[in-house]
């Protein structure tokens, strides 16, 4: 696409510098950075943030995580704190977040600001009547896939009538091959072939989202992680589908529109998904609610609604820096 220009990469070797050049090039007023912490080295991107900011541009960044990684002990919030403060608006996604950037002095031009929900017409139709449940998201170690897979074989124990869907993308690091060589090898050693299927495959997001709209109950069983929010749920939320999660801080921001599961482990998370199958089932009241709650949830956090939001800010920002206004 001509309005896309790839000029960084992911990870430690990046200096940033061609990302620097092409926003010059460009004469970008305002810059909205995606912040995560295996996305940049710190050396370079406070180098980065500090050009940006000496060129008079109205820098914001949008932070995905606020929890300093264990395995990356020498990547701490706290060393992006003067780049930071100089920046127009730093927007996190929780209030647990807000606390965070608070603790190490952030707090003047921090923001609260959710993430989108994808606009779609449920499109998607089920061709069996067995209790259909589907994961989203990469096929990566936190995601709790392994765990889902015993789940299921312990429901399956229990009598239930159940089959596992899982819309779950190879991300392009070996940790994402291991785990789909060992959901493959688990789904085989439990004989749970003719119950489980792997979409490993990329796929677009209408693609994806028929492939959940056609479940009963759409599952995010992530194990710990230091991420504040997760972009996958949404996914669930827009297919209009029953949505389950476990007890994570991660899915704080949802709030009451998913069911929680008792807990991470697969004899919890099997327990949790009997009793929301029986009230999907049949209907009850709680079943109703929630139903009711995931769709004001996401007509609340639309895209455009949010894009709309996202949008005079950044103009307001721009305004109150340079003085000048748009009509």
């Amino acid at each position: 696409r001509k309005n896309v220009h790839r000029c960084w990469q992911p990870g430690e070797e990046d200096d940033l510098e061609l990302l620097r050049q092409t926003i010059e090039r460009l004469e970008l007023d305002t810059v909205v950075i995606q912040f995560n912490y295996g996305f940049f080295a710190f050396g370079p991107f406070t180098r980065f943030l500090d050009a940006l900011n000496d060129g008079g541009k109205t820098v914001v960044i949008m932070l995905h995580a606020t929890t300093d990684p264990v395995q990356a002990p020498h990547k701490k919030l706290s060393m992006l704190v003067p780049p930071m403060r100089r920046c127009s608006r730093l927007l996190v996604h929780t209030v647990d977040d807000l606390n965070r950037m608070k603790s190490i002095g952030l707090i003047g031009n921090v923001s609260l600001f959710p993430h989108g929900v994808v606009e779609w017409q449920a499109g998607g139709t089920k061709k069996e009547n067995l209790f259909t449940i589907a994961t989203y998201g990469f096929f990566l170690p936190h995601t709790g896939l392994l765990e889902m897979i015993e789940a299921i074989k312990l429901l399956q124990q229990k009598g239930m009538q159940v089959r596992l869907k899982m819309v779950n993308a190879r991300y392009p690091v070996p940790e994402s091959e291991e785990m789909i060589r060992l959901a493959s090898k688990k789904i085989e050693e439990e004989g749970l072939g003719g119950s489980v299927e792997m979409i490993t495959d990329f796929l677009e997001d209408e693609e994806s989202l028929r492939h959940l709209s056609a479940s009963d109950l759409i599952v995010f069983p992530y194990q710990e992680t230091g991420e504040s929010s997760s972009a996958s749920v949404r996914y669930g939320l827009a297919a209009g589908v029953p949505v389950a999660v476990t007890p994570l801080m991660i899915f704080s921001d949802v709030g009451d529109a998913v069911y929680r599961f008792s807990g991470t482990m697969p004899e919890a998370m099997a327990r949790s998904i009997a009793e929301i199958a029986a009230g999907i089932r049949e209907h009850s009241d709680a079943a109703e609610e929630k139903r009711r709650n995931a769709s004001a949830w996401v007509k609340a956090h639309r895209y455009p609604i949010l894009g709309e939001r996202l949008c005079n800010m950044l103009t307001a920002l721009h305004r109150k820096k340079t003085g000048r206004i748009y009509l």
